[in-house]
């Protein structure tokens, strides 16, 4: 969602830049919510999993990229694993991380309970998200836009229902 598909949504000038960053927040913040409630990253960025060592990992879908598998051993040392120990399942709705069965763990450290670090990037492209999750950000962002005010005497309102109700159907169980 850009600012100026945003603008235009809120019936704003787009040349008009008072609220630019408070509109941007709202995009960020439309996005998470949707990204909390679809159970899925909508737009590609990078993150970092710290996980206990097992031999498949959840990650949040859909993933695009392993960046790197590290395993820390019994003495501290990062090692990273062969992009040929492992192989990443993921669409759109699920994103799994799992190691072949020859690969076998170092000695760990009993006292290190999270010694796999995970870097992948994961999240859709802007033509991925659904018409709908995009739908359901424009109304969010339109809906906090005009309650914005603490101060206002109307009773702060949950989302309206449109918004959930559109979200649900791209959900990832």
């Amino acid at each position: 969602m850009t600012l100026a598909e945003t603008k235009r949504h809120l019936r704003l000038e787009v040349d008009e830049t008072d609220e630019d960053s408070d509109i941007l927040d709202l995009i960020a913040d439309a996005r998470e919510y949707a990204e909390g409630r679809q159970r899925k990253k909508l737009a590609v960025r990078s993150f970092a999993l710290t996980a206990a060592a097992e031999r498949s990992f959840i990650l949040p879908p859909p993933c695009k990229k392993i960046i790197s598998v590290v395993v820390t051993d019994k003495d501290g040392q990062a090692k990273a694993i062969d992009e040929g120990n492992y192989h990443l399942y993921s669409d759109d709705f699920k994103a799994v991380l799992v190691l072949g069965n020859s690969y076998k763990y170092p000695s760990l450290n009993s006292d290190n309970r999270y010694p796999v670090q995970i870097e992948f990037s994961s999240g859709m492209l802007p033509l991925e998200v659904p018409r709908k999750t995009k739908r359901a950000i424009k109304l969010l962002i339109g809906h906090w836009y005009e309650t914005r005010e603490a101060t206002t005497e109307k009773k702060r309102e949950k989302p309206p229902f449109a918004v959930d109700a559109l979200l649900e159907m791209d959900r990832t169980w």
